[in-house]
């Protein structure tokens, strides 16, 4: 006698019907005219119920149907199949289970090999038109995804065609057509690592760790103040609406600037997050091109902000393109003017130069040179008049006047002698008739020039 009774397998069947379900047993095994008998697995006991009909599920069970119904139900009961009935002989079993075993050698060591858990079917494939071998995964005959190792082939522009050894990992969005997500080049030992896009809503804590995809798009303009707790990542956002405001903190959400950014719709930045799932932002470019912290003078080697508008250098009708220097010379306490290579000396002005507007004064100029004047009337004809100021270092001449009026047969005359830094000798004479003789009190005027 011949008995199939599994140490783990278990039926269920209800009242009065005749569909028996069998767990924990390959029914690959079993055919209509076999027998199995409820309640036990050492021994027969009760009826022994004809198998009409084997629905085997993968390897792990299926259903039997009863050629007749069952009056009282079984749940997870054991059982026993007696083979003696098939075909009414025992080797004529023994036949039947030799084939099954040869059929799931043939499977195993052939091209392809199914491996099924209920509907889930692995599936190895040695020999492929694509590739040299691939692992398969599919749910009830609907392909998911695959490994496979293919050589890839490919030609760089203007280059040769090229062929690398590669395994790739690789999804079935419509369950027939494959789309590479992870391809690692054998002979480098590098990755390609193709990353999809996910959407997320903006709030206090952005879960980037939680998105399935290596992109994340930020709609809304609540405040942000953390990316969740997402440990050794990497995510690129964007920011969709703008508005939002990324809230820095220094361990949790670091930012450039150490301080809180306002988006702009179109932004995006790239977050990594550490072993102990804090976030560092390590980049962020604005839409508009322009820098998130703008850089200091100093930094760029600038002056500071002159508080003023400057001259325009150059520019304006009839004028050239020149470089125009304009600085001061403490050896000459002025302004001293350069054009391109052309030194223009001192420049004139009120404070360089210095001046003194009045009855007696004088008026310097940018190259040196001082004028003098003043008005003297004394007693005597011959006198001493002293300059307002003393010429630092010589004085050229004195240009003296009389300013008094004469009659037809008068005229005056003042002569300069014995000329200094600091003073001039003056001389008054009047000539009255053919007769001259030295004249005091009389209002004389001057004008001196030196250096």
């Amino acid at each position: 006698m011949a008995l199939f009774g599994p140490s783990t397998a278990t039926a269920t069947v209800a009242a009065n019907t005749n569909a028996v379900t069998v767990t924990g047993m390959d029914l690959t095994v079993v055919t209509p005219g076999m027998t199995i008998s409820l309640g036990a697995r050492d021994r027969k006991k009760g009826d022994a119920w004809i198998i009409g009909a084997v629905a085997a599920n993968g390897t792990n069970g299926g259903t039997l149907t009863l050629a007749g119904s069952v009056p009282d139900a079984s749940t997870n009961v054991p059982f026993v199949i007696d083979t003696t009935g098939y075909l009414g002989t025992d080797a004529s079993y023994a036949a039947a289970i030799g084939l099954a075993i040869l059929s799931t050698l043939a499977t195993l060591f052939g091209v392809a090999t199914n491996l099924y858990s209920g509907a889930r079917q692995l599936v190895l494939d040695k020999v492929s038109g694509s590739t040299v071998g691939r692992i398969a995964f599919a749910i009830a005959g609907r392909s998911w995804g695959d490994i496979a190792h293919r050589t890839l082939t490919y030609t760089p522009t203007g280059g040769q065609a090229a062929s690398v050894e590669t395994l790739a990992l690789r999804a079935f969005p419509d369950g027939t057509t494959p789309t590479d997500a992870l391809v690692i080049d054998l002979s480098a030992g590098t990755g390609d690592l193709r990353k999809g896009t996910a959407t997320m809503a903006s709030s206090s804590t952005v879960d980037l760790g939680s998105a399935p995809a290596g992109k994340v798009l930020i709609t809304g303009t609540a405040a942000i103040a953390s990316f969740g707790p997402g440990k050794n990542l990497e995510r690129r956002c964007f920011i969709v609406d703008g508005g939002a405001v990324l809230k820095h903190a220094a361990t949790s959400l670091s930012l450039p600037g150490r301080a809180d950014i306002a988006t702009a719709a179109g932004d995006q930045f790239v977050a990594l997050s550490d072993s102990a799932g804090n976030w560092r932002v390590t980049s962020y470019q604005r839409a508009s091109g322009k820098p998130l912290i703008l850089p200091s003078l100093s930094d760029l080697g600038a002056q500071a902000a002159l508080g003023f508008t400057p001259i325009q250098q150059g520019g304006g009708g009839g004028q050239g393109e020149n470089k125009i220097y304009l600085g001061y010379s403490s050896a000459l306490s002025s302004l001293r003017a350069q054009v391109d290579a052309t030194d223009f000396g001192r420049v004139w002005t009120d404070y360089a130069a210095g001046n003194v507007l009045a009855g007696a004064g004088y008026q310097k100029f940018p190259n040196g040179l001082i004028l003098q004047w003043s008005s003297v009337q004394v007693s005597d004809s011959d006198f001493t008049a002293t300059f307002p100021i003393a010429f630092p270092n010589a004085c050229f001449g004195v240009v003296p006047a009389v300013t008094y009026p004469t009659g037809s047969d008068t005229a005056y005359a003042v002569s300069v002698d014995d000329v200094r830094k600091n003073l001039v000798n003056l001389r008054c004479r009047v000539t009255r008739a053919g007769t001259t003789q030295a004249q005091g009190a009389l209002p004389v005027r001057y004008l001196a020039w030196g250096y």
